[in-house]
């Protein structure tokens, strides 16, 4: 449901970072535990695995080896959705419960466990078996509810804490009665602030805290410059993670900013043809995007295909498959494209499959019009952070009397988002307003996220009350239409931002 998960997750349950967690006693295993972990993080999984397995022979290293490997499994099995993979993972997660036993009572036992159940959880989640994993989760929850009763202060029971309570607490309203009916309540605001105090105090957390914080606060709360800084930091410390590149370079691609995207994700990938060095599918497609949008369409259009494939599950398919119809559309012609859009299917009930199977059904009952060519090139436009070219592809189409209702709130809609990116706040008002007036089709996001923006620019401007007013109402629009859980999400995090 939420993309950054793919990323700061894996990172969640990341090596011990210090000699005394999960009985490590003495100094070479923690010297094989430290390697292990930066070969990880370098993505030298082969290498990593090597290390580990020595450590599990060492008598005081058996705890602390399968849950760093038990780590690397689920974070391949993440990554390609290779049920290999998640085999792997359970029968190491298996054998960590059994070392777990071995090591003296205590808080870092108790921490082991519980992560050791929050993973099961994660792995769960990503094969669709949702209600196990909601048991699992709830399970590790009150496991951590109880270590942290017993002991306040250990800022490394944090992080699990905060991730538990930070996610449950920002899914979308249908998805938390769900797990309200299990007796699961998240909190976000408490969630953050654990987060807060991994990053700051804990031994064995500070790079994962740090990460989800850079990644929710990028794609939940918009606090670009604060993620990036974040991510930034990470790889000043750890300067040869494809991990950590693949991070920011989603973070860049996310913030609009396609060039810079674009080279960070492009060294990302030619690191990754070593054969030491773990492939990560999803540098293909967040690079793919960034060549789109650079306006490089024949090179994403090969983008798009290599990550489809040899991407094995169903994460993002739905999306590639119609950004590359997209490409091919604008490259070469609409009859190669049309074939593309046809495979385009919502095999997953997220926001992203749903609007792109709309998307691509009318794609393939027509080819674009110039017009419509045009404003997908603003889009793109606005996308790579080039608003001068956005605004001059997309401006000149409001002079035009043979714009559908649709198309025509659709530019608006552009230029409004150009406008606000531009800080031209009273003509992205103005935009928005037009747009709210005439929204287009019912099934189009135009209005209800026009709403959502002018809360924005209201809560930006102070006016606290007007924001609350624009941000209930954009949570309250009719029917069914693009990304509809996504603004529910977003609008309920704003209004609880600005209590």
């Amino acid at each position: 449901m939420m993309r950054w998960i793919l990323g700061a997750v894996l990172l969640a349950v990341s090596l011990p970072a210090s000699a005394q967690p999960m009985g490590i006693a003495t100094e070479r295993s923690a010297d094989l535990l430290w390697g292990g972990r930066a070969q990880m993080e370098r993505g030298r999984m082969q290498a990593a695995e090597d290390s580990l397995r020595r450590l599990a022979a060492r008598p005081d290293g058996a705890a602390a080896a399968y849950h760093a490997l038990a780590t690397a499994a689920l974070y391949l099995f993440f990554f390609t959705e290779n049920d290999a993979y998640a085999e792997r993972f359970f029968a190491r997660a298996d054998t960590l419960d059994r070392a777990i036993e071995t090591l003296d009572a205590g808080k870092w036992k108790r921490l082991a466990r519980a992560e050791e159940t929050l993973m099961r959880s994660m792995a769960y989640g990503r094969q669709g078996r949702y209600v196990r994993a909601a048991w699992y989760a709830r399970t590790a929850a009150k496991k951590l509810e109880s270590l942290h009763a017993d002991h306040p202060s250990f800022a490394d029971a944090q992080f699990a804490l905060g991730l538990v309570h930070f996610f449950v607490g920002v899914l979308p309203r249908r998805e938390q009665w769900v797990l309200s009916i299990l007796g699961f309540h998240g909190d976000a605001e408490r969630g953050w602030e654990e987060l807060e105090t991994a990053a700051q105090n804990s031994r064995m957390n500070r790079l994962p805290a740090t990460a989800v914080l850079a990644i929710a606060g990028l794609m939940l709360y918009d606090r670009s410059p604060e993620a990036l800084r974040r991510l930034r930091q990470l790889r000043d410390d750890r300067p040869n993670s494809v991990l950590v590149d693949y991070l920011i370079g989603f973070a860049l691609v996310e913030d609009r900013q396609a060039d810079r995207a674009a080279a960070r994700l492009q060294a990302a990938v030619d690191r990754s043809r070593s054969r030491e060095v773990v492939r990560i599918d999803y540098l293909d497609y967040y690079l793919a995007q960034a060549r789109m949008r650079q306006g490089r369409y024949r090179d994403a259009a090969n983008l798009f295909r290599r990550y489809l494939g040899r991407h094995q599950g169903n994460a993002l398919r739905a999306m590639a498959t119609l950004q590359l119809g997209q490409c091919v559309e604008l490259h070469a012609s609409w009859r190669r494209a049309r074939g593309y859009y046809r495979l385009v299917s919502a095999s997953r009930d997220f926001d992203s499959d749903k609007a792109a199977k709309r998307r691509a059904e009318r794609h393939a009952r027509d080819a674009m019009t110039a017009a419509e060519r045009r404003i997908l090139r603003g889009r793109l436009a606005y996308d790579a952070g080039r608003y001068r070219r956005a605004d001059s592809l997309l401006r000149p189409l409001l002079q035009r009397d043979d714009l559908s209702r649709d198309n025509r709130a659709e530019v608006r809609y552009r230029l409004a988002r150009t406008r606000h990116a531009q800080q031209r706040l009273d003509d992205a008002l103005r935009l928005y307003r037009a747009v709210l007036r005439s929204p287009g089709r019912d099934a189009s996001k135009w209005g209800p996220y026009s709403r959502l923006y002018v809360g924005d620019i209201h809560a930006a401007r102070g006016d606290t009350s007007d924001a609350k007013a624009a941000y209930t109402s954009a949570r309250e629009w009719p029917g069914s239409y693009d990304y509809a859980a996504s603004l529910e999400q977003t609008a309920r995090l704003r209004l609880q931002a600005i209590r």
